[in-house]
């Protein structure tokens, strides 16, 4: 076999590592990346597309729906805003029949709408269905009857007879009786002139080893049984066989932290897809995945392979994230980039026929089954949610932010600072405020020959106290904007290597802030922490992005010791929701981080939220469109979204000091300037100590330096 790999623009790699690739002996494959990025060996790594030789729908991406609710009206009005709103031609419903054998009045209407409107739909059965009608050759007849108009028109795509059937704690359905069900089926389909419909099962992601993915194989376990047999029986009825495995990360994650607390610093980014450490370093086992669903979803192909299973292709089912109910990872921000991930970085550049878990939250299901939807019990499209362009048509409905509104912003620039002066600065002069032993003086702030602007850290000076303070730069734009994008280019962020490093004491970051003066005390007026790391001391390699607020404790009361809390991090300083991730390799390269803040608003003008969306290494291209950089025309994956209402909301539900409301923050928040320093220890820093006796000095090599090439911002708009 030869095996040419190239990269997402069609050029030969040399050394590649490419997961989820089967090939046959004897075969001549060329492998075209679908994503890649540097290792920590400045290889590429790429995940390339996975082969799929039998697709039995026209897109890969679907959505699940579980049935209507009275806060939101009719089956109508929910088939209206999955299909034409939101613009999904893929409905994966979970029954026809009712436990009592008896036709759900809500799956026909579901049937009856996608004959008229070209809706492919994947067609579960009730578990009961399974293990009862179809267990006679009569009792398939009758089914098959009752769909026979909809399987003429070509709407139903595949049948499932059961729901995730290997789970011993629900469904429960042994291997014979699944075995005779499908048999049965397909003797039903044949006799009525459909002996090619597809018919496939739902597994639960269980019944197999998982660790080392490389090793993986089917066994039973006390929650699952193997998934063998029932893939097996599938291969026997169809000539080009395909399961759906339902694989959703966050209950791994949970389970996995909560057993393993030291893995809290990367494990849940690697099950978001915002991880950018090769997993290799921190878990043999992980490598070379860079995402957790990547992980498991080849676990399950090489156990497939493992039992000698040949020519079946692996689907999913269900794939999605909580907003709530399961565990601290369940959270709207987390919500948001799992599936702006599974869409963009999994699905759409070359993935198999995936469906979304769910359409709508279900708030009568257990508590951690509630809140999977895309939109609310009553229909809202949760904040920061885009639907990906291609299942998201252009729509005239309103209230819709799906792909088509997405793919409609344009960025216009309104600033660009690449540093040939300092005439657009404030270079300030004044100890640091967060009460770090620094002081900021204009000497340490240097234009760069030929652009760009770098602050410096030195030694600083002995106080007449005794105690050393260090010297550094800290400087802030003339230029204020209310929403936009704000954009950094960094070309050198200085970051301690461990423990013993020189630059362990150093703060850098790049941030916006609101106006500060007598009769604005900050933060009431707002600041954006873009990228900000004190890795250096932490030993670790993550970065924040988050919002830092007024609490309602306010305007503090500097006469009360201690002060009061008057301000916020929001999300709070301790969440795994405001980190991102560098190798230390990739901290020597140059990067760009950006916030985009905007206001969501309904169809009659009305704002309902504020986003900030983060993201890291993207540019805005002659078109005006955010793309990523290593891939201009690819769409970025957000690091995170903020919707302000729902993470101040979380805050005032688990943190004190309490902020005010999202609308309030939004109405004081004033325009932001950029902000570039370097500040060097603090309150959090366990050897502060050494700074202030006079013990550790910065380098002077240059190393702990920060420089920024540009700055620029923009205005959202439409074309």
């Amino acid at each position: 076999m030869t095996v040419e790999y190239q990269d997402a623009n069609g050029v030969k790699l040399d050394d590649a590592i490419i997961r989820g690739v089967q090939v046959v002996p004897g075969e001549t494959v060329t492998i075209r990346a679908a994503g890649h990025r540097l290792d920590s060996t400045n290889k590429w790594t790429a995940r390339a597309p996975y082969p799929t030789s039998f697709n039995p729908f026209s897109q890969n991406l679907g959505i699940c729906y579980g049935g209507t609710s009275a806060q939101r009206g009719t089956v109508l009005d929910d088939l209206h805003t999955m299909t034409v709103v939101d613009g999904f031609k893929m409905i994966h419903i979970y029954h026809l029949f009712t436990d009592q054998l008896e036709i759900d009045p809500t799956s026909e209407a579901v049937l009856q709408y996608a004959q008229a409107n070209g809706i492919e739909i994947l067609l579960g059965t009730r578990n009961v269905v399974a293990s009862e009608l179809l267990q006679t050759a009569a009792g398939a007849a009758t089914y098959v009857a009752a769909i026979q108009p909809y399987l003429a028109a070509g709407v139903i795509k595949v049948i499932m007879p059961g729901n995730e059937v290997n789970d011993r704690l629900r469904a429960n359905i042994d291997p014979e009786t699944f075995a005779r069900a499908v048999q049965n089926l397909r003797g039903a389909l044949a006799a009525a002139g459909f002996p090619d419909t597809p018919i496939s099962v739902s597994l639960q992601y269980g019944g197999l080893t998982s660790y080392p993915p490389g090793g993986a194989t089917f066994q039973d376990s006390p929650a699952a049984r193997s998934m063998e047999p029932y893939i097996a029986a599938v291969r026997s009825v169809n000539t080009q066989p395909f399961v759906f495995v339902n694989i959703h990360p966050p209950y791994t994650v949970e389970d996995v932290v909560s057993r393993v607390p030291s893995l809290a610093s990367w494990f849940p980014m690697f099950g978001l897809f915002t991880s950018t450490v090769d997993p290799a370093t921190n878990d043999p086992k992980e490598a070379p995945y860079w995402n957790l669903l990547d992980l498991q979803y080849n676990t399950v192909l090489t156990a497939v392979g493992n039992a000698g299973i040949n020519g079946v292709q692996v689907f999913l089912g269900e794939s999605g994230w909580p907003s709530a109910g399961i565990g601290p990872y369940t959270t709207p921000a987390n919500q948001v980039s799992y599936l702006d991930g599974l869409v963009n970085a999994w699905v759409l550049p070359g993935g198999v026929p995936t469906f979304l878990f769910e359409a709508f939250d279900e708030p009568t299901k257990d508590v951690g089954q509630r809140s999977w939807g895309l939109r609310t019990v009553d229909g809202t499209l949760k904040p920061g949610i885009v639907l990906p362009q291609s299942a998201s048509p252009a729509t005239s409905d309103s209230g819709s932010r799906g792909a088509a509104a997405a793919a409609a912003v344009r960025y216009v620039p309104t600033f660009t600072e690449t540093f040939s002066s300092l005439k657009n600065w404030v270079v300030e002069s004044l100890k640091d405020p967060a009460g770090s032993p620094t002081e900021y003086v204009p000497e340490n702030v240097q234009l760069v020959p030929g652009g760009g602007v770098r602050v410096v850290v030195t030694r600083g000076r002995l106080r007449s106290n005794g105690e050393w303070i260090v010297q550094s730069g800290r400087m802030r734009s003339l230029f204020r904007q209310k929403y936009g994008l704000f954009l950094f280019g960094a070309r050198q962020i200085p970051k301690g290597a461990d423990a013993t490093s020189r630059r362990r004491h150093l703060w850098p970051a790049l941030w916006t802030a609101g106006v500060v003066d007598d009769t604005n005390v900050w933060p009431k007026r707002g600041e954006i922490d873009v990228m900000e790391t004190v890795l250096s001391v932490a030993q670790r390699p993550d970065f924040t992005s988050r919002l830092m607020t007024r609490s309602t404790i306010f305007p503090p009361d500097f006469s009360t010791k201690p002060v009061p809390p008057w301000f916020a991090s929001v999300p709070s300083d301790a969440s795994p929701a405001i980190k991102g991730f560098l190798t230390a390799e990739q901290w020597k390269q140059p990067h760009t981080f950006a916030v985009d803040w905007y206001q969501v608003r309904d169809g009659a003008g009305t704002v309902t939220d504020v986003m900030f969306d983060f993201y890291i290494d993207v540019m805005v291209n002659e078109s005006g469109n955010l793309m990523r950089i290593d891939d201009p025309t690819s769409a970025p994956v957000k690091l995170h979204s903020y919707s302000l209402k729902q993470i101040t909301e979380e805050h005032n539900r688990t943190e004190k000091p309490t902020v005010p409301d999202w609308k309030t923050l939004d109405d004081e928040w004033s325009g932001q300037a950029f902000v570039l320093n370097v500040c060097v220890g603090g309150g959090w820093d366990p050897d502060n100590k050494e700074i202030t006796g006079g013990t550790w000095q910065p380098p002077t090599d240059g190393s702990a330096d920060m420089i920024v090439d540009y700055v620029k911002s923009y205005q959202r708009t439409a074309p």
